[in-house]
């Protein structure tokens, strides 16, 4: 009966877009269950005339990226129905100018890159900034083509995901429907309980939950599943870049859980990496710890980089050093005297203070 109750959810959600202003309801169930082989979600899928529609389903064992499933929507919209320059688009969208560089650079190689730093006094000012973004080209792009997502065991998604679908609940749009699928008994990331809450109350209050009943017998291989159970590829590069990615996006609590699932694997599995990528894990974990305010163990991972040094191509490798050390000593001193966290000009005298 789930598979009926939960494919109603879908075609009353479907059906209102562009004629409700708030679409957005969440859909829970008991015990695991799968999406993939609706009849409705291919039906939809096939049928893309008036509506652009789109699903993901979450594991319970693998690592959810930063704004998914949204940003790969916003990228594949973008391709089909509008094309030309994708940073454009964001000027058009009002993306902040410091994260257009980010969003273009995954847009065209999948990879993040950004020239200028985070502050940490600025994270939650920035982290704002790209949810509205990440909202702001979605709404735009459903001006275009109207947009139907269902996302399937929702309470796995990173924080950023989640506090998207909070910021498209209090901000709606007619032309956005969303299905957010739950399974009641396999809860989320302690990182994200108080935006669920919000959430939860917010779609209460309009009563946008259904209770869909239970897909079957309780099944063993469900559970909240801790940070060293969840799967990674084995392939190092692809995983640090892929916490690397999450960082730039600044959900730096789904970065630190990506490295803190590498960091299992090379600690207690006696797993292989390469020195390169291990000198690259390092500082992209130090850089997600500092943007935590997590200092010491900032410093900690700084000296693990610099032991991996090479001492025939030194200079550039040392440098990077130094700035972590020095960024990581900068916001040390001023957490302990909260009145002094501001901007502080990094110039060239205080990082040769800072390393001698």
């Amino acid at each position: 009966m789930i598979e009926k109750y939960y494919s109603g959810v879908i075609e009353q959600i479907y059906n209102r877009i562009g004629k409700e202003t708030r679409n957005i309801v969440m859909a829970n169930y008991s015990n695991d269950f799968s999406i993939e082989n609706l009849e409705v979600i291919r039906r939809y899928q096939s049928n893309e005339d008036n509506v652009f529609f789109a699903y993901s389903e979450f594991s319970y064992n693998t690592l959810v990226g930063a704004y998914e499933p949204f940003l790969d929507i916003i990228c594949n919209m973008h391709r089909r129905f509008i094309g030309g320059s994708f940073d454009d688009f964001q000027k058009e969208c009002g993306v902040y100018y410091l994260h257009r560089q980010v969003l273009n650079s995954y847009y065209e190689t999948g990879e993040c890159f950004r020239e200028e730093t985070v502050l940490l006094n600025e994270v939650a000012y920035e982290q704002r900034r790209m949810t509205m973004a990440i909202a702001d080209m979605l709404k735009k792009l459903s001006e275009v083509k109207p947009l139907m997502i269902v996302i399937n065991r929702f309470q796995m998604a990173s924080k950023s995901s989640i506090e998207t679908i909070k910021y498209l609940i209090d901000n709606p749009c007619a032309n956005i429907g969303i299905v957010l699928g739950v399974n009641a008994i396999v809860k989320g990331t302690d990182s994200t309980v108080e935006v669920w809450d919000r959430i939860v109350e917010s779609l209460e209050d309009r009563s946008a939950i259904y209770y869909i009943g239970s897909a079957g017998p309780l099944k063993n291989n469900v559970k909240t599943t801790n940070d060293d159970e969840l799967y990674i590829t084995m392939n190092f590069e692809q995983s640090i870049q892929e916490a690397s990615n999450i960082m730039e996006f600044l959900d730096f609590e789904q970065a630190r859980r990506g490295c803190r699932i590498i960091e299992h694997k090379l600690k207690f599995e006696d797993a292989w990496i390469d020195e390169k990528s291990l000198r690259r894990f390092y500082m992209v974990y130090a850089r997600t710890s500092v943007l935590l305010g997590e200092m010491s163990k900032a410093i900690e991972l700084t000296n693990e980089y610099k032991a991996l040094i090479p001492e025939n191509d030194s200079e550039h490798y040392l440098s990077l050093y130094y700035f972590m050390k020095g960024t990581c000593y900068m916001y040390q001193a001023s957490l302990r005297r909260p009145e002094t966290v501001q901007r502080v000009p990094m110039t060239m005298q205080f990082w040769q203070r800072m390393t001698h």
